[in-house]
């Protein structure tokens, strides 16, 4: 999955399968279902090493987890994120086994569980 700041895609798969999910994911892991979606119907996302982005995350709003009520949203979008599609993020194909996702550094060194 990649950020949507630097995501593009046809019209036409955006379309078939539904776009951005706006009512589980109003703030956070839109683009991550979205990729997630395409990857189910068959496309794969592809990466150029000659790109150069940068993206200031979140700089055009606040926070987002502040106050009560972001921290809920932001707990039932994470709470969407993973009923739906857990067992995929939990068997990553493409994450190297020799990381951890138990912790947003990797873990360098720290094998994942599988």
């Amino acid at each position: 999955a990649v950020t949507a700041a630097c995501l593009a895609v046809r019209k036409e798969s955006y379309e078939a399968v539904g776009g951005l999910d706006e009512e589980a994911f109003s703030i956070a892991y839109n683009d991550v279902d979205f990729c997630l979606k395409l990857s189910a119907a068959g496309y794969r996302n592809l990466i150029t090493p000659h790109a150069t982005l940068i993206h200031d995350e979140s700089v055009s709003r606040s926070e987002n987890e502040q106050t009560k009520e972001q921290k809920i949203r932001a707990n039932q979008e994470i709470a969407n994120l993973l009923s739906k599609w857990g067992r995929v993020l939990a068997r990553d194909p493409y994450y190297n086994v020799n990381l951890t996702i138990e912790s947003e550094d990797s873990g360098f060194g720290v094998p994942r569980r599988l």
